[in-house]
């Protein structure tokens, strides 16, 4: 057979037409695309699963960190004070007046007191304090110098620490005594602040990043601090979590 008849015979293929290119390209187009799409889909869920587990941290270390140190609002070393009364109003605030609540509060801020016993005991920035000294301690919300973010910070003297970042807001309701029961409340709706047995603190955190949802988020939140939830939506797309804690306050100084 001659050598041109070889390559010329239809058992044998010599390349691709164009058409066979172009339905190649496309199938390659749509896997890569399919690909691509779950690629990013599986980013973005890892994006949300990893912010929700830090705000959920955040959540609890903030929670874990106000029991730890509001607790000990009110507590008057006894055993060794020379004057209990003068303490307490120390501890009341400078406004040295009995009806004076012993955590005070004002906007997206509270200051909480205690004396020391000298045995360990620590203020908010785990700083130890001296015997019979009145430690003055106080929360407050902020913007982070060092994130940027929304963050809740403790004062003790003239030193300040950020304590979890992502706290948007907070809320304080007062639990009065009335009778057989406690009704928390606004501090303004207290009638009487030696009937206080405790607080209840709601803190607002938000996810560091934003755009992980398509749509804005609605969350619920006491904003006017009236102790019902309204329902806020943000202009932002990230997620928010409500925290709520109820801290007894065992020495009330009184």
């Amino acid at each position: 057979m001659p050598i041109n008849s070889r390559f010329s015979s239809p058992r044998f293929q010599s390349g691709l037409t164009l058409i066979e290119i172009m339905v190649a390209l496309l199938l390659g187009a749509f896997l890569m695309a399919g690909v691509l799409q779950i690629f990013i889909s599986n980013k973005q869920t890892y994006r949300i699963q990893q912010n929700l587990s830090r705000l959920q941290e955040n959540g609890r270390f903030a929670l874990d960190y106000l029991r730890r140190y509001v607790r000990l609002t009110g507590y008057v070393d006894r055993a060794s004070v020379t004057n209990l009364a003068w303490s307490c109003q120390q501890i009341r605030g400078n406004t040295f007046s009995a009806s004076s609540p012993i955590i005070t509060e004002t906007a997206n801020q509270m200051t909480f007191r205690f004396q020391s016993d000298g045995f360990g005991m620590s203020d908010c920035l785990g700083n130890q304090v001296n015997a019979d000294t009145i430690s003055t301690n106080t929360l407050s919300l902020g913007i982070s110098s060092s994130t940027g973010e929304p963050n809740l910070s403790c004062q003790a003297g003239a030193n300040n620490f950020d304590v979890v970042d992502g706290v948007e807001n907070m809320r304080v309701l007062y639990g009065e005594l009335v009778g057989n029961n406690i009704r928390y409340v606004p501090i303004a709706s207290v009638s009487n602040v030696n009937n206080i047995q405790g607080i209840r603190i709601s803190l607002l955190l938000r996810t560091s990043d934003n755009n992980l949802t398509q749509q804005p988020q609605p969350y619920q939140f006491d904003n006017d601090n009236n102790g019902v939830p309204e329902t806020i939506t943000p202009t932002d797309r990230r997620l928010r979590r409500a925290f709520t804690t109820t801290i007894a306050l065992r020495n009330s100084c009184n």
